[in-house]
């Protein structure tokens, strides 16, 4: 398979029917959120502050994700393509045109997982569980998933660890009946399914962490990272809102805290809060109204930790009276409020902390 070329959008053929904890709204779009809803495309970023023949690095924006290096010739943005690039003597890339980096709102590379519906608890069968990201065009190399089982084995594939396919889909079939598009799930601009199966799921591991983060490949040769998601094969059958808060940033952080606001109706499974990511030893306080404070690495300040991953996992309980089919009728907003992080002198670092919809 040529992973050079762009990737050929395919009618969704995949089979399998599930349940549990895939968002299929029916009712509201992600544009009723206020999330960022719009693809930019910036020229204030320099391509050679990014991009050279040994490292191509991407460049970052609140509340998005790099979708790759544009042209305008025209009326229309076109993807420009790594062997359009002229080089410098130091490896730079050199373009006489005006170039944009193009943006992508991160809620369209992030994850969503289906249980296969024959899943149980407790049933002593191996389970099977569907992961979803979307892209917003097909002016892409190649998508994927990184794969960590437990949250720190990589998934052994034929690739070498990455589930990567230059294909994507269209429509995604969830029942008989029932089908969605992309935008029904992960918002505008969404417009393609990225899609795999995880198979031969031990039962005992049902409430493990595996830990999953979508990517693609710009046509320049970026490869760009969107927003982490655990998933539990758990979640499914009790019923459980995993909701991921990401952080944006690989700069170090040694302390911080943020208040997540969250929608009425939910209720907070404390004892499955995880912190495996920025903070391991994080705390939090849940006012039981609607807010959550995350307080991180209070107690050995001493230590550094890396910002690109997940800061906490919240899992949630829905009102069935306010919500009938939590995440299968309504977006629900997770808004990032007041967040501060400092560094080992107590200078205070920016650090983007994603606002999530489920």
């Amino acid at each position: 398979m040529n992973f050079r070329k762009k990737i050929v959008a395919l009618l969704c053929a995949v089979a399998m029917i599930v349940s549990g904890i895939a968002i299929a709204p029916t009712e509201t779009k992600a544009t009723d959120t206020g999330i960022y809803t719009e693809i930019v495309y910036d020229d204030s970023y320099s391509i050679s502050d990014y991009w050279t023949t040994e490292t191509k690095t991407a460049p970052t924006k609140p509340g998005y994700v790099f979708g790759g290096w544009y042209t305008k010739p025209s009326d229309t943005y076109i993807a420009l393509e790594e062997a359009k690039i002229t080089v410098d003597a130091g490896g730079k890339a050199s373009v006489s045109d005006t170039v944009y980096a193009k943006f992508v709102p991160a809620q369209v590379s992030s994850v969503k997982a289906q249980n296969a519906s024959e899943t149980k608890e407790n049933d002593g069968k191996d389970a099977s569980v569907r992961v979803i990201s979307a892209i917003d065009s097909t002016a892409y190399r190649n998508v994927g998933f990184t794969v960590l089982i437990s949250n720190k084995n990589k998934l052994l594939t034929e690739t070498g660890g990455e589930l990567e396919s230059a294909r994507v889909y269209t429509r995604l079939k969830v029942e008989d009946d029932l089908s969605y598009e992309a935008e029904d799930i992960f918002g505008a601009p969404a417009e393609y399914f990225n899609v795999w199966r995880l198979d031969g799921i031990a039962d005992k591991h049902d409430a493990k962490i595996i830990n999953v983060t979508p990517y693609w490949t710009t046509l320049d040769g970026t490869k760009v990272e969107g927003l982490c998601k655990y998933i539990h094969i758990e979640d499914g059958y009790k019923g459980y809102l995993s909701v991921p808060v990401n952080v944006s940033t690989t700069q170090d952080v040694a302390a911080g805290t943020v208040t997540i606001a969250y929608p009425a109706g939910l209720t907070l499974v404390e004892d499955k809060v995880e912190f495996a990511g920025v903070f391991p030893d994080a705390t939090f306080s849940d006012d039981k109204s609607g807010t959550i404070k995350i307080v991180g690495n209070a107690e050995t300040v001493g230590s550094y930790h890396t910002g690109k991953t997940i800061l906490v996992n919240l899992r949630f309980t829905a009102d069935s009276s306010t919500y009938p089919g939590a995440g299968k009728g309504t977006f629900l907003p997770f808004t990032v409020e007041n967040e501060l992080f400092y560094d080992w002198e107590e200078k205070e670092v920016t650090i983007d902390v994603r606002n999530v919809q489920y």
